[in-house]
């Protein structure tokens, strides 16, 4: 005979002290009501449940419940209403229930909510405009739903400090309130492939210090990101349609890394040099058919890698005023080579070194011979002098 402090949950003998459970692989279509008994359950993680319909009312009776994890539940249908009644709950994961419908907006009612992620619910179409009111919400990942927009209540997660949106490939808009976020540090925003714009309200998220844009269409960046004063790291992936940059995002005194891979951004921002707190510039797979002068302004820059620019045929001969360089790093650039100004300084020898240790120990000579002529490269007048000098 069951001893009173055991509960059966679908022939679990679970002890109701019982604060940590894990149901995985339960071949029923409902979990037992007597789940709601084990009130000193603090985690819980329903697993690999493939005929699981939905979940017990019973659920909102876990009082002590501060973290629940639901994944792999290929025929969840629908979470409990009373869901909402989880006072505790602090982590929420909903991830692979490729049928779930809805999310009830009893979700609002989870005022100590610190984490939450929806992720691979593809038949999720909406989120709950109740999502606004998860005021102690710090980390938010939404990623791979059948979402066309978000809901403007996104603006009342005043405390959220890591935003990840990932793979929501119907989604078409982002809300103005976005911009409300004023807690936020990280915004990431992966392969969402129907989003062509980004709100200006993006400039007003002034603890903003990473931003991530990876898989974007859009052919602009806001020009209000010139405002934001937190901004240290800066990401642009696969952006197909991006011809360039608004000059104001060189107004960003704090930055101190750049990536761009994989855009079709033609040239850089003129007043890139304003950038005094560059320290690394990474440049990839661009349509850049010139770097500006002012590149040889940065004060600060230590990295600098270009790299499978294919149209890109010369430097800027201020990168020799770049006193701080200890990094540069020239890949697949078959039209020119230039050697960074501590080693031009060096001598021809050092240079003729420097081109051998990238694959190119006899370019030189016919760079010098025929560069010109050919109007296919260019190489700085210091460097030019110096190597005619020494043929």
């Amino acid at each position: 005979m069951m001893q009173q402090h055991e509960v059966d949950i679908d022939g679990m003998r679970v002890t109701v002290a019982h604060r940590n459970l894990r149901i995985f692989n339960v071949r029923l279509p409902q979990i037992s009501p007597a789940l709601g008994q084990l009130v000193n359950l603090v985690s819980l993680e329903i697993m690999q449940c493939h005929r699981l319909t939905d979940l017990p009312e019973s659920l909102g009776h876990l009082t002590s419940l501060k973290r629940l994890e639901i994944v792999g539940c290929n025929e969840l249908q629908r979470l409990p209403e009373s869901i909402g009644q989880l006072a505790l709950l602090s982590q929420l994961k909903i991830c692979v229930c490729p049928v779930l419908t809805c999310v009830p907006e009893t979700l609002g009612q989870l005022s100590l909510l610190d984490e939450l992620n929806i992720s691979i619910c593809n038949a999720l179409t909406q989120l709950p405009s109740s999502l606004g009111q998860l005021v102690a919400l710090t980390a938010l990942e939404i990623k791979s739903l059948q979402i066309t927009s978000l809901p403007c209540a996104v603006g009342g997660l005043t405390a959220l400090t890591k935003f990840m949106l990932a793979d929501c490939r119907r989604l078409t808009m982002l809300p103005d309130e976005l911009g409300l976020l004023n807690a936020l540090t990280s915004l990431i925003i992966d392969n969402c492939k129907n989003l062509t714009a980004l709100p200006e309200s993006l400039g007003q998220l002034s603890s903003l210090s990473y931003l991530s844009l990876y898989e974007y269409r859009a052919e602009r960046i806001p020009a209000s990101l010139g405002a934001l004063r937190m901004l240290t790291s800066i990401y642009f992936f696969t952006m197909p349609r991006l011809t360039q940059l608004p000059e104001s995002l060189c107004d960003i005194a704090t930055l101190r890394l750049l990536v761009i891979v994989g855009c079709a951004l033609v040239d850089l921002p003129v007043s890139i040099g304003r950038l005094t707190a560059l320290v690394k510039l990474h440049i990839s797979q661009c349509a850049l058919t010139r770097l500006p002068e002012s590149l040889g302004h940065l004060p600060s820059l230590q990295s600098l890698h270009i790299s499978w620019c294919e149209k890109l045929t010369q430097m800027p001969a201020s990168l020799s005023r770049l006193e701080h360089l200890h990094s540069f790093t020239i890949v697949s650039l078959d039209r020119f080579v230039f050697p960074p100004r501590l080693i031009c300084k060096e001598g021809w020898h050092a240079v003729r070194t420097f081109l051998a240790q990238h694959d190119m120990p006899c370019k030189v000579f016919v760079l010098v011979l025929i560069a010109r002529r050919l109007h296919q490269s260019h190489l700085p007048d210091e460097l030019w002098l110096m190597a005619m000098a020494k043929i």
